[in-house]
């Protein structure tokens, strides 16, 4: 018990609670900023989340590394939103497609 750091156990704990992220991200969901720049999740664990850009050439962001100090799950949250998928037709084609009739 002498090599028991309790500073460091809790500072652990408390970050791995505070961004288990995991349960409401996974890899290949897409999100956007304020800047309407899409993002793809390439990798995803409890304590990060590392999105590549999509419509723009950049770096690969990621949280909570590029966000800087006392960041949390809320701060992620704050500057991305997620894209829903969009509605699908009849034949899997976007909803609003005029191009039905090829699968015919």
């Amino acid at each position: 018990m002498d090599n028991f750091d309790l500073k460091k156990y809790l500072v652990e704990g408390r970050l791995n609670k505070a961004y288990d992220i995991s349960a409401e991200v996974t890899v290949g969901d897409k999100f956007y900023d304020s800047s309407a720049d899409v993002y793809e999740v390439i990798s995803v664990d409890t304590s990060h989340v590392e999105l590549e850009p999509i419509n723009f050439a950049g770096d690969t962001t990621i949280f909570p590394k590029d966000f800087g100090d006392n960041v949390s799950i809320g701060d992620f949250w704050q500057h991305f939103e997620k894209i829903e998928d969009e509605p699908k037709g009849l034949f899997g084609e976007p909803w609003d497609s005029n191009d039905f009739g090829r699968h015919l």
